[in-house]
């Protein structure tokens, strides 16, 4: 039995996230999470500069958590990370 997994390595550009307007929102993007399979939405969360960038740097979908006020890596917790 074999298991095929689809990824999509998608890395904006510095001149696409530059035109990321984060003067909205408290600083805040709202970021939908598809699956990458059937398009079906996953999750909706927010992110901030901060969180974009450690998403990038890690490859871990980390957002910004508007209850706790920092930022929140996808699975820290519980273990089911978005990568």
């Amino acid at each position: 039995m074999s298991i095929e997994v689809n990824s999509i390595d998608v890395r904006p550009s510095r001149e696409a996230l530059a035109q990321l307007d984060w003067g909205k929102g408290d600083g805040l993007l709202p970021v939908v999470v598809q699956d990458t399979d059937t398009l079906r939405v996953l999750m909706l969360g927010y992110a901030n500069a901060a969180s974009l960038e450690q998403t990038l740097a890690t490859g871990q979908m980390t957002f910004f958590s508007r209850s706790k006020q920092r930022l929140w890596t996808k699975g820290e917790s519980s273990g089911n990370v978005l990568a």
